[in-house]
């Protein structure tokens, strides 16, 4: 099992409690369970972020369209972006409600068929209100 530092995702043995590169305690993480999925949108492990992005889409947790489409600008200026991190980026932050707008120049930006078969394919397999 790998553990990470929930405040700068080293790597860290799990009897660490206290991170030796940040300082973080990590028995003293107060964060809600939602701002830890924001704070995972920068984790390592592709599968933890692209995870992380659905769950707030889920839980319908309003307050993540902005840190979810900052991330998803910051994955944009990536020499090779993560289509299918993109895509529950900007699905999740579609489903809160983000403005069509800002979502879809997105998608345009990057320039890419798969992501807008993805984003298609999510809009199918769950049919939006």
């Amino acid at each position: 099992m790998t553990y990470f530092c929930p405040a700068c995702w080293k790597i860290l043995p799990a009897s660490i409690k206290i991170c030796p590169f940040c300082g973080c305690d990590m028995a003293a993480e107060t964060r809600s369970y939602p701002q830890r999925l924001i704070g995972a949108l920068h984790h390592p492990v592709p599968e933890t972020r692209e995870l992380a992005a659905e769950i707030l889409g889920e839980l319908q947790y309003r307050p993540a369209i902005a840190p979810l489409l900052a991330r998803a600008k910051e994955e944009l200026q990536q020499r090779r972006p993560d289509v299918q991190f993109l895509a529950a980026l900007l699905c999740s932050a579609r489903d809160l409600g983000a403005p069509q707008q800002e979502w879809q120049t997105l998608v345009a930006q990057a320039n890419s068929r798969l992501l807008e078969e993805l984003i298609k394919k999510d809009k199918s397999k769950y049919p939006r209100t």
